[in-house]
């Protein structure tokens, strides 16, 4: 729960007014956000000296404007946080491995004749465990992502074919592994 204390102190009583309604529209629950492409929820940010930090909230009381003397209003505000972590100011993409060109040839073999393997170090800054949210583009036999610090691993055993994406979601609530075609439709695969 974050509770953000809002003071308004304008010239006239006519922008206090407006301020008001603006703070009103911002907070509504059925105001959809770009930035979370939800309704009702909106990104807070927090800065300080050193780094911006943001996290995800939906409002739990409306704002109660009832302490106003002469143009200055105040009201506190509750936000609900169901994921209660201060993120970074924007989220980080990783590259672990990335081909593009080369040759391909019109032959197919009923055989396997290399293993290809991506290694990549990604160190969490955090102060807790972060979830991973990770696109693996095929092809891929029996893909298999390994935490190597705590020797936790996510196998999915079937073959990945050419263009087909599979997307991993570690989010606490969330976790899910779907493929997604080459014509974008979506099948859940665990």
């Amino acid at each position: 729960m974050i509770k953000l204390q809002v003071t308004i102190k304008t010239k006239n009583r006519e922008k206090l007014y407006e301020l008001r309604r603006k703070i009103m529209r911002i907070i509504n629950p059925k105001t959809y956000n770009q930035a979370t492409k939800k309704r009702g929820e909106l990104l807070i940010y927090y800065a300080n000296n050193y780094k911006t930090y943001r996290i995800y909230g939906k409002v739990e009381d409306s704002a109660d404007f009832n302490n106003r003397k002469n143009n200055h209003d105040k009201t506190t505000i509750s936000f609900y946080c169901q994921d209660p972590y201060w993120l970074d100011e924007e989220g980080e993409d990783i590259d672990i491995k990335s081909v593009t060109g080369g040759l391909s040839f019109p032959l197919i073999l009923p055989d396997h004749f290399a293993l290809v393997s991506f290694y990549k170090e990604i160190e969490n800054k955090g102060d807790v465990e972060a979830p991973v949210q990770i696109e693996y583009v095929g092809p891929a036999m029996n893909p298999k992502i390994l935490n190597e610090t705590t020797g936790e691993y996510i196998q999915i055993n079937m073959e990945i074919g050419e263009k087909e994406t599979l997307v991993i979601d570690t989010r606490e609530g969330k976790e899910t592994v779907n493929l997604i075609t080459p014509h974008r439709n979506r099948r859940r695969v665990q």
